[in-house]
């Protein structure tokens, strides 16, 4: 059987630059050859539209472009998602969130019985039931009104700390959890589209107000979940929690607190300014889980750490000799000033520990709004963070503005004042107090100090005892202390007295500046 064979050849070049092959058979009289068969050969001119077609192509470019950027810079920030998701799901993050958790909820249990039950409370962690009929530590219950208010308060912290435990224990294993986050997150997307669309729609009704226009493009911005209007709202609110923070360190100071505590309080609240300017230059890797954890940590260092500190140290200071004690309960007989438990007890150790305790106290308007105010910040994160754990697809980016140099600026500021002004408080006052031996507690208070000045001491408590005379003519004609009395009372701080053989014949008139004169304790 014989085979023909077709050969081709150009006959001919088109118009366009393409050749021309004839063809056999029914298949046309010219074939073009086909763009695709060579590529070498084809002519390397561009064929553009014209017209109306050019337009509405460099639109269709210019809109792929951008969609291309924002799809770039959203798969950057999202990329660490399987990393974050991974981290939130560890079993040991879950373990140490739910511990925290539930020594927050002890520790709000206890202040709400140490609120309305102080002598009580006190002794029994003490272990001082049996000192002077259960008075030795003199705690004055508040008023009524105060401990209600207190006590309401103190529970609704602990029922958002509940709540947050239970939604820890009942919340599903990593498998359903998975299928949970897929429904809810579409339902949280399609509310969040909702809520914008409303908002467009009212700043469409609107545009005649440029006020209103502004207000409803705000409120657009902070429904998204991850917009730049929401992380300066969260920066906002990392600076009111540095206020309170600072409110109370310097409720710390007025009540003369130890200074280990102070200098510790003092470092967490820095550190919790310089670590904020620091996250904000740490790449979106690692951003979102480590700024959430570190605030959690601040926050419970700052409300519950610090507070549990200040009971340990009471508990690792305060010594007493209870078998001396017990002696005398024997052998006195009931009544006598030697069977009193501070006859015994150290008379500085018990008064710097009666402070630290007080300070554990809400005893005005100003204590109860900066512990609500530290507990439910915390309450708050906590139950965030669980969520996190929950959907790690929650937060897909940091949460403070990044590199935001005026607020790191603000940041470090905060931080180098805050240390400049703790340690002049406490160096002023030394000196200023430094004449007066007496003066067990004073206000760590920073003072302008003047040359041989004996008035300028911010004195707390002021105790001068002498247990044991050494003479008879100590005994019957003791110390003079009316000029005493009055040098540490000038200052209007005086809130406890307590003299032991001293002559004090009449009651300067600076003590009517001491309106916070709780005790007043005088023996011969």
């Amino acid at each position: 059987m014989e085979s023909s064979e077709v050969t081709s050849k150009p006959v001919q070049e088109g118009d366009d630059g393409r050749e021309v092959f004839p063809t056999v058979g029914n298949e046309g009289p010219l074939r073009r050859k086909s763009l695709l068969a060579s590529t070498s050969t084809a002519n390397p001119k561009k064929v553009y539209p014209v017209g109306a077609d050019v337009d509405a192509l460099s639109v269709k470019s210019s809109s792929l472009e951008k969609k291309s950027s924002k799809y770039t810079k959203a798969q950057a920030q999202a990329k660490p998602i399987g990393d974050l998701r991974h981290s939130v799901n560890s079993p040991i993050l879950s373990v140490v969130i739910g511990l925290a958790v539930c020594i927050c909820l002890a520790w709000t249990l206890w202040l709400i019985v140490l609120n309305v039950a102080p002598n009580e409370t006190v002794n029994r962690v003490m272990n001082t039931e049996t000192f002077d009929y259960g008075s030795f530590w003199l705690m004055i219950k508040p008023s009524a009104a105060l401990s209600g208010v207190t006590t309401f308060g103190l529970s609704v912290v602990a029922l958002g700390y509940l709540a947050v435990l239970i939604k820890m224990l009942v919340s599903r294993r990593l498998d359903s959890k998975r299928a949970y986050v897929v429904n809810n997150s579409g339902k949280r997307v399609h509310f969040a589209g909702k809520v914008e669309t409303v908002l467009n729609g009212a700043d469409e009704k609107h545009k005649g107000g440029k006020m209103v226009s502004t207000a409803v493009n705000f409120a657009a911005s902070l429904a998204q979940e991850d917009s730049t209007a929401r992380k300066y709202v969260k920066l906002g609110l990392k600076f009111g929690d540095l206020a309170l923070e600072t409110v109370l360190l310097y409720q710390m100071l007025e009540a003369g607190s130890p200074a280990p505590l102070i200098g510790v309080f003092t470092a967490i609240v820095a550190s919790n300014a310089l670590s904020c300017a620091a996250l904000m230059f740490v790449p979106y890797e690692t951003a979102p889980l480590a700024e959430t954890l570190i605030d959690i940590m601040f926050d419970f260092l700052i409300g519950v750490g610090c507070p549990m500190l200040v009971l340990s140290y009471c508990l690792s200071t305060f010594t007493f000799d209870r078998a001396k004690f017990a002696i005398n309960l024997a052998v006195f007989p009931a009544g006598w000033f030697e069977q009193g438990a501070s006859v015994i007890a150290d008379p500085v150790e018990t008064a710097v520990i009666y402070k630290n305790l007080k300070s554990l106290r809400i005893m005005s308007a100003l204590d109860f709004f900066t512990r609500m105010g530290i507990n439910l910040t915390l309450c708050y994160r906590l139950r965030n963070v669980v969520e996190l754990i929950k959907d790690p697809k929650k937060q897909q980016s940091s949460v403070y503005p990044k590199r935001h140099r005026l607020s790191v600026c603000a940041f470090v500021g905060f931080a180098v004042f805050l240390v400049v002004f703790v340690e002049e408080s406490m160096r002023t006052s030394d000196v200023a107090c430094h004449p007066h031996p007496e003066c067990v507690v004073k206000a760590r208070r920073w003072t302008s100090l003047k040359t041989d000045s004996l008035t300028q001491c911010p004195c707390i408590i002021m105790i001068d005892r002498d247990i044991a005379p050494k003479t008879y003519e100590e005994w019957e004609n003791p110390t003079n202390v009316t000029d005493k009395v009055a040098q540490l009372a000038a200052m209007g701080d005086l809130q406890t007295i307590q003299l032991t053989n001293r002559y004090i014949p009449v009651f300067p008139d600076e003590l009517r500046r001491c309106t916070n004169l709780r005790h007043l304790y005088e023996a011969i």
